[in-house]
């Protein structure tokens, strides 16, 4: 059987992390999909030109890249581990390729103010890019809750709808917070890529005005 090499390059970006995997055909241990993620392939088969090879697989689907032998597969929503990409000339089977499935790494998120010692204005939420990062993978912070918590009591609190960014709601709210004051933020879900449910990001913490 003629050698195949597959290379395979995994790249999610939303900051400054990367995954990029070279990967041989005798090598099964750094085939990975991340579940929700635009993962890119790139495939080349010695003797076969791009247009001749055909793919197929078993969970998600597989399309065209805009480069000539270069194709992003999509896994939305699984629970297989393994799954199965398969190279075919004319109805005939080149070879077939295991892969792994993951789900993305943890995401959190970090509450951020335009200056140090600012009591109204605040920015909102961002996510936070230190422990992974995703390219090209749209993703909306939806609504959560901001509670002001007062000598161990809650003052008041808002569901905030504007997404990332502090609505007018929550502004107005936060102006009324004193010296010694705590808020929480919690209850934070965001769709991430292609995955069928929210996820439930882990809560900020408390933080002291």
């Amino acid at each position: 059987m003629k050698r195949i090499l597959l290379t395979m390059l995994i790249l999610i970006t939303l900051g400054s992390v990367t995954f990029a995997q070279n990967v041989l055909v005798s090598s099964d241990a750094m085939r990975v999909l991340f579940i929700g993620a635009e993962n890119p392939i790139s495939i080349s088969i010695p003797g076969y030109t791009y247009a001749q090879i055909q793919l197929s697989v078993s969970v998600g689907n597989i399309r065209n890249d805009k480069n000539k032998g270069s194709y992003i597969w999509q896994v939305c929503d699984t629970k297989d581990t393994v799954t199965y990409l398969k190279a075919y000339y004319k109805k005939s089977l080149i070879d077939s390729f295991r892969f792994r499935i993951v789900s993305l790494p943890d995401l959190d998120v970090q509450f951020s103010r335009p200056c140090h010692m600012c009591q109204v204005s605040f920015k909102g939420l961002r996510v936070r890019t230190d422990n992974w990062t995703i390219q090209d993978i749209p993703y909306k912070i939806l609504p959560f809750w901001v509670t002001i918590i007062r000598d161990h009591k809650r003052i008041d609190s808002v569901l905030n709808v504007g997404g990332a960014e502090f609505q007018k709601e929550t502004q107005e709210m936060l102006k009324k917070t004193h010296s010694n004051d705590v808020i929480t933020i919690d209850h934070i879900y965001a769709q991430i890529g292609c995955l069928p449910k929210p996820i439930l990001l882990s809560p900020i913490g408390y933080f002291l005005f």
